[in-house]
């Protein structure tokens, strides 16, 4: 979740829960397909598509981010009136509850979700409000009820963005981390809150050698000892900066940059094993990949690929800690493609490189999210595609995680005028793939939907 100067790519994110018995405290998504099916044998049958319109004929959603967890599918994104969240039944798309909080009362940006590993808070972070600032909530995930929200607006009269949220392996910590200028540069800033109360405990900043610094990604280490964030600096060139904290004080472990990355956006993913740190972005017009051990942050390998015209927007690593997946688009001159490729996680090695396109002439296609399955054996994408057949659609493929044979292919086709904002999240037991997205004037999902912006989720059998 996240990142001339080019802004991180705003993507919608995924995540699941444990699996809830749970009340309706809201109102029905508009399903634009009928809900509640038995499970299609065939991978990549759609089982059910939901959308979701808002509080009121005055949302815009400027993001939506999905979360998935056990049988609960969570969707967020920002509007004028708000931060809104829906949560569906991941069977049949159901709604089961909608929350709204106002933050600050304006149009916010950069929103991400993280649910606790038990599955039982989810947490929401925007940046909002006239001044710019973090907005932190955690809702339960049975009824959606807020529990907590606090705000970070960084040192002086900063004007202060959110990028991701993570949530520690032992559910009592969350972090955020993006940005603030509210001094003579800007800054990453990073916050860790209590899980529990909300309770500020720790917020550190990174400036970097030059003037500007903006975090796009954290995580953590298995182990919980440690958090890492990524993200870009500006000094005589533009490059990533990783920096590693003490997940309970703060503490600067290490950092790392890297001035082989110049384009946007920057991401990050942690081994099972917690022993590597990997980062992906693109220089110049080339896919980056970058290996760090997590313990001092020495550099294990760095590869890139360079066949043409190209920009990274996402990162997975497999289960087993063996690969890491990464995609994007690879700009043509007449057509964009997908282009998705496979690394050996241990040295860098490239297992395979796949690509995907619209039929028709001068079409868009980027894809905006990569997964793996659970048990490693698949990796999904998902994005967009413009094309002469439709003005956008939602595209998810899915690949053989070995050898990068395409398994199957879906689009899902829309009346919208305007289709963006994509995530892709796999459930727990990999059976079922989630896709998001924010659709506008789009008649095939309701009335609602044919006047404004929606949340528009789709379910396949992975």
């Amino acid at each position: 979740m996240i990142i001339g100067m080019r802004p991180p790519v705003r993507r919608a994110a995924i995540a699941a829960t444990a699996a809830l018995t749970v009340a309706a405290i809201g109102t029905s998504a508009a399903a634009a397909a009928p809900a509640g099916s038995d499970r299609p044998a065939a991978s990549g049958a759609q089982r059910w598509v939901s959308s979701y319109p808002g509080p009121s004929d005055d949302l815009n959603a400027a993001e939506s981010a999905e979360v998935v967890s056990g049988n609960t599918v969570f969707v967020t994104g920002t509007s004028y009136t708000g931060v809104s969240t829906v949560a569906y039944d991941a069977t049949t798309g159901a709604t089961l509850w909608t929350s709204t909080y106002n933050g600050l009362g304006l149009y916010g940006d950069h929103v991400a979700i993280a649910v606790s590993p038990d599955g039982e808070t989810v947490y929401v972070t925007s940046g909002t409000g006239s001044d710019g600032s973090y907005d932190t909530a955690a809702f339960s995930a049975a009824t959606g009820a807020e529990l907590w929200e606090q705000t970070y607006t960084g040192p002086g009269t900063s004007s202060s963005w959110p990028y991701a949220i993570a949530v520690s392996p032992d559910g009592r910590t969350v972090v955020v981390t993006g940005y603030t200028d509210g001094t003579s540069r800007i800054q990453y800033a990073t916050v860790a809150y209590n899980a529990s109360s909300g309770a500020q405990q720790w917020a550190k900043l990174y400036q970097g050698p030059g003037h500007q610094a903006e975090a796009t990604a954290v995580a953590w280490n298995p182990n919980g000892k440690s958090v890492y964030v990524t993200g870009w600096t500006v000094a005589t060139t533009t490059g990533a900066a990783t920096v590693a904290y003490n997940a309970g004080s703060g503490a600067q472990q290490w950092v790392k940059r890297s001035g082989k990355f110049v384009n946007y956006p920057v991401s990050l993913v942690v081994s099972p094993n917690g022993k590597s740190v990997y980062i992906g972005g693109s220089a110049r017009t080339n896919y980056v990949v970058i290996g760090y051990r997590a313990a001092g942050g020495s550099q294990l390998w760095a590869k890139q690929y360079t066949p043409g015209d190209d920009e990274l927007t996402a990162m997975a690593i497999s289960p087993s800690g063996n690969a890491v997946f990464v995609t994007g688009l690879r700009e043509g001159a007449v057509t964009h493609t997908y282009l998705t490729v496979a690394f050996k996680s241990r040295n860098g090695g490239r297992l395979w490189v796949q690509t995907y396109q619209a039929a028709g002439r001068n079409s868009f296609a980027e894809a905006m999210a990569v997964a793996a399955s659970p048990t490693g054996k698949k990796v999904y994408v998902t994005g967009g595609i413009d094309d002469n057949a439709a003005p956008g659609d939602i595209s998810t493929v899915t690949y053989n995680s070995a050898t990068g044979r395409r398994e199957w292919a879906k689009r899902y086709r829309f009346d919208a005028t305007v289709l963006e904002e994509y995530s892709l999240a796999v459930g727990p037991d990999g059976r079922d793939v989630f896709v998001s997205g924010t659709a506008s004037n789009d008649a095939s999902l309701g009335s609602a939907c044919q006047t404004h912006t929606c949340f528009v989720t789709v379910a396949y059998s992975g």
